[in-house]
C-alpha cells in the first residue's frame, strides 16, 4: 500500500484505467452516435435534437456543482469517492439502455421520451464521473505518479470513446441483423454491461488516501473562496471548455461529413481507428514532453496544432482522402496532447486551492470540469443539430451542393477558430511545475 504522495501499485493504477474504459464507452456511445440515432434511427426533426442537446445538457449541468458539494461532504466506510463507483453504473447502465430503446412512440411522444432519458442519463453519468476524476487527486500528491496515472486514464478514455466509436456501427448491424432499432439496443446493453462490470472493478482496486490536512467539510462559502482565489484553476477551465466544445463538434458531424461529403460511410472506422491510434501517441508523448518543456507550453502547443489542422483541412477542401487523413492524424496527436497536459494542470489547482483555501476540495473542482465539458457538449451538440436544419440536411438521402459546403465550413473552420480561442487563457496560466513544488512543500 503506498503512502499519499508515494507510488501507486500496479493493481491500483489497472483498476483506475479500467474505470475510465467503462465511463468513456458509454461517454463516447453517446457523444458520437445518439445525434445520428435520433435522426436516422429515431426520426426525430434535427432542429429539435438541438434543442433537446441544448436544453437537458444545461439543465444537467446545473446539478454538476450540487454533486460535487455533496461528494466533498461524503464520509463512509468507502472514503468519499467509491461508494459512488459502488451504487452508481447500475442506474447509468440501466439509462443507457432506454436512451437507444426507440419504442414505437407518435412524433411528440418520441421527443418527451428523448428528452427524458437524454436528462436522466447526464445526472446519472454525473454521479459516476465527478468521484471518478476527483480520485485522480486523491489517490497520490507526487506531481509525476498524478501526471502518470492521469496519462494512463486520459489515454485508456480515449482509447475507450474511439474504441465504441470504430466498434458501434458494425456492432449495430452485427446484433440488428438489419433492423437499425434492434440492432442500437443490443449495442446500448453490451456497453452498458460492460460499463458496470468496469467501474464496480475500479470500484474494488482503488484506495483513497486523504491528506490529513484536507480532512474538513466544505460549505457552501468555501466553494466561493476557491473560485475567488484559485485564478490558475479558472484559466485551465477556460481553456478546457474551448477545447471541449471544438471535440465535441467535430465528433458530432464526423459521421455527417465523412458519409455525405467524401462519400466515404464504409471508411469511418478506419478514420477513427487512425484517430485513435494519433491521439494514443500524442497522450502517451505528454509526460515526457512536459517533463522537458511544461505542461503549459505543451497545451499551448496543442491547441495551436489543432487550429492549424483545422484551416489546413479547410483550404484542402472534401474532394480527397488522403488530406483528410492524414490532417485527421496530425489533429488525433495534438488532441491527445492537449487532453492530458490539461487534465493533469487541472489536478495540479487541487492542491493550489488548497494553499490559498486550506481545504482540499477536488469534488467541486472536478464537477465543475463537468459542469463545464457539459455545457461545452451542450452547446457543440446544439450547433452540429442546428447546423444540420440550417444547411436543409435530409436523413438517408443525396444531400445538395449548399448542404455539403455548409457541413465543411462547420467541420473545418469553426474548430479551427475554437483552437485559437483556446490558447488565449493559457497565456495567463502561472501555475509552473516549480511553483506548484514550492507549494507542496508549503502544504507539508
Amino acid at each position: 500500500m503506498s503512502a499519499l504522495g508515494g507510488a501507486l501499485t500496479r493493481r491500483e493504477r489497472a483498476a483506475y484505467g479500467v474505470g475510465s474504459l467503462g465511463n468513456n464507452l458509454v461517454y463516447g456511445l453517446m457523444t458520437t452516435y445518439l445525434l445520428v440515432f435520433y435522426t436516422d434511427v429515431f426520426a426525430l426533426p434535427a432542429a429539435a435534437v438541438g434543442t433537446i442537446f441544448l436544453v437537458a445538457r444545461i439543465w444537467d449541468a446545473a446539478d454538476d456543482p450540487v454533486v460535487g458539494f455533496v461528494v466533498d461532504n461524503t464520509h463512509s466506510r468507502w472514503g468519499r469517492f467509491r461508494p459512488y463507483l459502488l451504487f452508481g453504473p447500475f442506474a447509468m447502465g440501466l439509462i443507457v439502455v432506454l436512451v437507444f430503446a426507440a419504442p414505437d412512440l407518435s412524433p411528440t411522444a418520441r421527443i418527451v421520451w428523448a428528452f427524458a432519458t437524454y436528462l436522466a442519463w447526464g445526472i446519472a453519468f454525473t454521479f459516476i464521473d465527478v468521484p471518478f476524476w476527483s480520485l485522480s487527486a486523491a489517490l497520490t500528491q507526487d506531481v509525476r505518479e498524478r501526471s502518470v496515472l492521469i496519462t494512463f486514464a486520459r489515454t485508456v478514455a480515449t482509447a475507450s470513446i474511439v474504441t465504441i466509436s470504430v466498434a458501434a456501427l458494425p456492432l449495430v448491424d452485427a446484433l440488428g441483423g438489419g433492423d437499425d432499432r434492434q440492432g442500437w439496443r443490443l449495442t446500448a446493453v453490451v456497453v452498458a454491461v460492460v460499463a458496470v462490470v468496469a467501474t464496480l472493478l475500479c470500484f474494488a482496486g482503488v484506495r483513497e488516501r486523504e491528506p490529513v490536512a484536507g480532512r474538513q467539510r466544505t460549505r457552501p462559502h468555501d466553494v466561493v473562496a476557491l473560485f475567488r482565489t484559485n485564478r490558475p484553476l479558472l484559466r485551465v477551465l477556460l481553456s478546457m471548455f474551448v477545447s471541449d466544445a471544438l471535440l465535441a463538434l467535430k465528433i458530432a458531424l464526423v459521421y455527417f461529413y465523412l458519409r455525405y461529403n467524401h462519400d466515404a460511410e464504409d471508411l469511418i472506422p478506419a478514420f477513427l481507428g487512425l484517430y485513435a491510434v494519433a491521439t494514443i501517441g500524442g497522450s502517451l508523448a505528454t509526460p515526457r514532453l512536459a517533463g522537458r518543456f511544461g505542461k503549459r507550453q505543451v497545451a499551448i502547443a496543442a491547441a495551436a496544432g489543432t487550429a492549424a489542422t483545422s484551416f489546413a483541412l479547410f483550404a484542402a477542401g472534401y474532394g480527397g482522402l488522403v488530406p483528410l487523413l492524414v490532417l485527421g492524424a496530425l489533429g488525433g496527436v495534438a488532441d491527445g496532447l492537449g487532453d492530458v497536459s490539461r487534465t493533469s494542470m487541472l489536478a495540479d489547482t487541487v492542491d493550489y486551492g488548497q494553499w490559498t483555501t486550506g481545504k482540499r476540495q477536488e469534488g467541486i473542482v472536478f464537477a465543475t470540469n463537468i459542469f463545464k465539458t457539459k455545457v461545452a457538449s451542450a452547446v457543440a451538440g446544439a450547433t452540429a443539430a442546428f447546423t444540420l436544419a440550417a444547411v436543409g440536411y435530409v436523413a438517408n438521402a443525396t444531400q445538395t451542393v449548399s448542404t455539403l459546403n455548409g457541413l465543411h465550413a462547420v467541420f473545418t473552420l469553426v474548430p479551427g477558430f475554437l483552437g485559437v480561442l483556446a490558447v488565449l487563457p493559457l497565456l495567463r496560466y502561472d501555475l509552473s511545475e516549480r511553483r506548484h513544488a514550492e507549494l507542496m512543500a508549503e502544504i507539508a
